[in-house]
């Protein structure tokens, strides 16, 4: 036999010019090979591989108590009119703590005392900031910065907003939307002239949650949303209904978002624009836990952070889901242990805050892909696919790319695996798995908090 007669093995390049974030919607097979099957701490606005969200500590010092929940009281000082921002926080025991916003500075509410977390709500009551705090077996009361007063005769609420000067609230098993008298959340008084309230029974469930938005107030309820017109005169308030939901609607995720209202169901997150509702991240179908019912929602600087639990691989993680609003884009932020988030919305502070699960320690939300310093890991994980060729027993001979922080890349072909260290460096680096198999993955971690890769290609060698 000739050297002319010995078949050379065909050669083809696949370039991974953009990464890209989890999406079970598209098989590795037919497109979808620079997907994710799996990823965390990793932003791909970039089309690369760049760190995450991460966390800084708000405060210095520990917090007075291990607490489980927070709230910002938008404040000012009634003396002189200056900036007088809180935090409220609650403790896992039921005690309530405050400090101004700008520094450590806490002092105990000895007057508030809750056997579970109430809703709180910022109101201007005759002239002074307050913040009302309520739940349904505790009652309500008002807090002024200084004294805490009793609604006697509120309804047990559930959840509350401002709305053309009353307070609405849903109450009584959610069959029923109350609203206080106009100007006086502590009047509910039943009257033509003063407080009053709508039945809200009927086929699409328990009312969740309400919230003012684009000139109506929208009633979340279990399986559907009713948009009410409340201004005016109470005789002429209306109900009608705008959405069904197919599956149950959770009370924690529904999230103001500028122009928008977001929200998770058991069948996936929507978006809801006040007339209809479109179904969203469906590429993370099958990796969050769309039944779980504390995905709490806040929305800061044009992205929606929602507090979620995904699945993969038989390990359950505690995430954050990022969603920018405005491009669509998103990724999942794991290891902040997040117990509770909240938006300081002030004159002098504006940042997205949360306490962590011991609830020892209130972190504001940064782009440093560390929580407090400490590099939180990266992963990304590609699908299984045969990266276009589909040509069976072929070799992946070389993979090589950009990465300006240590990863650790793994490469995976059936029960065949070869791992690198690669040191970060501003040049292409290469190595060469020579891997024989059908279909292929490739995993990348970094546990650095800055990370950037990009620009991957692969080079595969077959016969026809």
């Amino acid at each position: 036999m000739s050297k002319s007669d010995i078949q050379k093995p065909e050669k083809r390049r696949v370039n991974i010019r953009q990464f890209s974030t989890i999406n079970n919607t598209v098989d590795g097979n037919s497109g979808g090979n620079a997907y994710a099957e799996f990823s965390y701490n990793l932003d791909f606005s970039a089309k690369s591989l760049k760190n995450g969200i991460g966390g800084a500590k708000y405060f210095n010092s520990a917090l007075p108590a291990e607490c489980k929940a927070a709230w910002f009281y938008r404040r000012n000082n009634p003396s002189n009119g200056n900036c007088d921002d809180r935090i409220i926080f609650m403790t896992k025991s039921g005690l309530f703590y405050g400090s101004k916003a700008k520094t450590y500075s806490f002092s105990r509410i000895s007057a508030l005392n809750f056997s579970s977390v109430p809703i709180g709500v910022c109101y201007n009551y005759n002239g002074e900031d307050v913040i009302i705090f309520a739940t349904e077996s505790d009652g309500a009361y008002i807090y002024n910065g200084s004294t805490v007063t009793a609604i006697n005769d509120a309804p047990p609420i559930s959840s509350a907003c401002i709305h053309y000067e009353r307070l609405f609230a849903t109450t009584d098993g959610g069959k029923t939307l109350w609203f206080s008298d106009d100007f006086d959340p502590a009047n509910w008084s039943v009257s033509l002239t003063e407080a009053g309230f709508i039945d809200m029974s009927g086929y699409r469930g328990e009312a969740l949650k309400v919230l003012s938005f684009l000139d109506y107030l929208y009633v979340f309820r279990s399986y559907g949303v009713s948009r009410v017109s409340a201004y005016g005169d109470q005789t002429q308030f209306t109900v009608s209904d705008v959405f069904v939901s197919s599956g149950r609607i959770h009370r924690d995720s529904v999230t103001y978002c500028g122009d928008l209202i977001l929200f998770m169901s058991n069948d996936g997150f929507y978006s809801f624009t006040g007339l209809t509702a479109t179904r969203i991240l469906t590429g993370l179908d099958g990796i969050v836990d769309y039944t779980y019912e504390g995905g709490k929602g806040q929305y800061f600087n044009g992205k929606a952070y929602f507090c979620v639990k995904a699945h993969h691989d038989g390990t359950d993680y505690d995430c954050l889901l990022v969603y920018d609003v405005h491009s669509g884009g998103y990724y999942l932020a794991y290891g902040l242990n997040i117990a509770d988030i909240c938006l300081v919305a002030g004159r002098e502070k504006y940042d997205l805050v949360f306490l962590d699960s011991t609830g020892d320690y209130l972190y504001k939300i940064d782009d440093s892909g560390a929580l407090n310093s400490e590099p939180l890991p990266k992963l990304w994980k590609s699908k299984f696919c045969d990266f276009g060729i589909t040509n069976r027993n072929k070799v992946l001979s070389s993979v090589s790319l950009y990465t300006s922080s240590d990863i650790t890349l793994t490469v995976t072909s059936g029960d065949r695996t070869a791992v690198y260290l690669i040191k970060g460096k501003i040049c292409r680096q290469t190595v060469k798995p020579h891997l024989r198999g059908d279909n292929f993955a490739l995993t990348i971690e970094c546990e650095e908090a800055n990370a950037n890769v990009a620009s991957m290609s692969l080079a595969f060698e077959y016969y026809q």
